[in-house]
């Protein structure tokens, strides 16, 4: 018996207004507001200023999840992954650790949805959101589930080769106008380089005013581009050797 790959397609991302600030050049990085950080050094931080966890999960579990855990719920119900999605109850421990284990944002999901079969988490820093992607699609791939809901979430404040093609390949930085997500950084970064794709346009690399004549490749300086783009070249370099790239092509 051969081995049975299925072809992996994106079925459902949300994040449209994320995508729109990308082509836009905006930055998401602004004074922090969560909390008073006048007695730090950096006072700026990339925050979901308009967040409300109880649109999403009730006041009760609302209280015993940490931050990630309910935008994890809201980004899965926007993905529209599965309809039959609903505001069911949702009850959890009320001890500590449950919630800051970071695998709560996976478990509040799977609860909330009624979401069967397994569950993981990876913490490999900045690459953890490409990783998991990835072995999403192992998993679908020979067939051991139809649809997989994955992602990135965090809520902490805590040289590419390409030879010859480099210089006739657009590169550009989505961490320009978000900064370093960690967790939540590969998610993001996948949405962009689908909607590179679906919507023939590539988001700016901002903030860049003084080339280095070191790298002077097309880094898509400041203004978004029209482009046909068939393939997109995603990649997240975690601290410790973290490393990971998802390659993502039109359907035909």
């Amino acid at each position: 018996m051969g081995f049975r790959r299925e072809r992996v397609v994106v079925a459902g991302m949300g994040a449209d207004a994320f995508w729109r600030g990308c082509l836009d050049g905006a930055s998401g990085i602004a004074p922090i507001q969560v909390f008073d950080a006048g007695g730090f050094s950096c006072m700026i931080g990339g925050e979901i200023d308009d967040f409300a966890p109880r649109d999403y999960v009730d006041r009760k579990s609302a209280r015993r999840m940490a931050r990630f855990a309910p935008l994890a719920v809201a980004a899965a119900r926007e993905a529209g992954s599965r309809t039959t999605f609903d505001r069911g109850a949702m009850r959890l421990d009320p001890l500590l650790i449950p919630r800051a284990l970071p695998n709560m944002a996976a478990a509040n999901i799977a609860m909330r949805f009624g979401l069967l079969g397994r569950t993981s988490t990876v913490a490999t820093a900045c690459a953890a959101g490409t990783h998991v992607i990835g072995e999403a699609a192992e998993v679908i791939r020979p067939g051991q589930a139809d649809i997989v809901v994955t992602g990135g979430c965090e809520a902490g404040f805590c040289q590419l080769a390409l030879g010859d093609a480099a210089r006739s390949t657009a590169i550009s930085s989505t961490k320009s106008m978000i900064g370093p997500l960690f967790g939540t950084a590969g998610g993001l970064e996948s949405i962009a380089a689908v909607r590179t794709i679906t919507d023939g346009r590539i988001h700016p690399t901002i903030h860049y005013r003084t080339p280095d004549p070191e790298c002077d490749l097309d880094y898509v300086p400041n203004e978004a581009r029209e482009a046909d783009a068939r393939v997109a070249l995603k990649n997240s370099f975690g601290f410790g050797g973290r490393n990971g790239c998802l390659i993502f092509r039109r359907v035909d």
